[in-house]
Parts: C-alpha cells; structure tokens; sequence
C-alpha cells in the first residue's frame, strides 16, 4: 500500500513497530549513506512541509534502488508475482504509478503534498542501439506529474 497508493497510513503503521522517531532516525541515516545529502525527513509518511529533498539527492536514491534493491521497484509495478515470503497479500491494490503498464517502466514512487506540489520519481530502461540503460525521471512541484515524465521520456526516446 505504501508504494502502489502512496498510502500516509501504511508509513504510520510501519512506524509503529520501531516507533515514529526511530523511524525517521533510520530514514535519515540511510539517506546520508546512500548519497542523500540534501535531504531530511521529519515523518515517515513524507507528510510535513519540513521533509525534504533534491532531484540530485531522489537521483542517488534512484541509482541506489536499481542496483541494490531493485525488488523495491519492481513492487512498485504492481508485477510482484512472489517473494521471499509467498505470493503477494494485496491483491487489490490500486496502483498510482501510471507508467506501471508501460514497456520500459522499472518502477518509481509518485506523491502530493501542499508544501511539494505533484512529485514523481520513475525509471525506465530505455533501448539504446544493442544495449539498454536505466533513466531516473524526476519531477518535483508539478501541476501534472504524469504529463510532464511523459514529456521527458518522449524527448528522451526521441534525441537518444
């Protein structure tokens, strides 16, 4: 629910096992090592005007996800068909992702917030002559976030 609804209530709810502040403890630290130097979280729903981040800074956390934990991407499809623990539970899910059915989508994370605006964070594997590489898109204070990744993608495809 976190990452295919952008659900407020399942950030809450995984907080409550190790607790709100040591949650966002965590978050922090992790964001400094993975690169994220520019960021800062308050809440672990991303909810507060006082979370914060870079397009260079959401980069690092892209490039992070696709080559150490690219099954976290892959959820955010929608296509998790099993895991470690067994068939998915939630199979009900909808899915703010709108790229989820597009040839190409890797996965990515959408949001809303007063303070941000429209936010989306998407990447794709976009063919390139034999090989294909990974392109991160973000967008942050957008009208129309789905619009505006599916300009850059298609000016991307088309000048690459």
């Amino acid at each position: 629910p976190l990452l295919l609804e952008s659900s407020n209530e399942a950030a809450l709810t995984l907080s409550n096992t190790l607790g709100r502040e040591r949650l966002v403890s965590l978050m922090n630290e992790k964001a400094r090592a993975i690169g994220m130097n520019n960021s800062h979280f308050v809440d672990p729903a991303g909810i507060s005007a006082e979370n914060v981040s870079t397009t260079e800074d959401l980069f690092a956390l892209a490039r992070y996800l696709y080559h150490n934990r690219s099954f976290i991407l892959k959820m955010t499809t929608g296509k998790l068909t099993n895991t470690a623990y067994g068939a998915p539970v939630f199979k009900s899910l909808g899915n703010l992702n709108i790229f989820f059915d597009q040839p190409g989508f890797v996965g990515g994370k959408v949001g809303k917030t007063n303070a941000a605006g429209e936010t989306m964070l998407s990447v794709f594997e976009i063919p390139q002559g034999d090989q294909t590489r990974p392109i991160a898109i973000i967008v942050l204070d957008s009208k129309d976030n789905g619009n505006d990744v599916a300009k850059l993608l298609n000016w991307i495809k088309s000048n690459y």
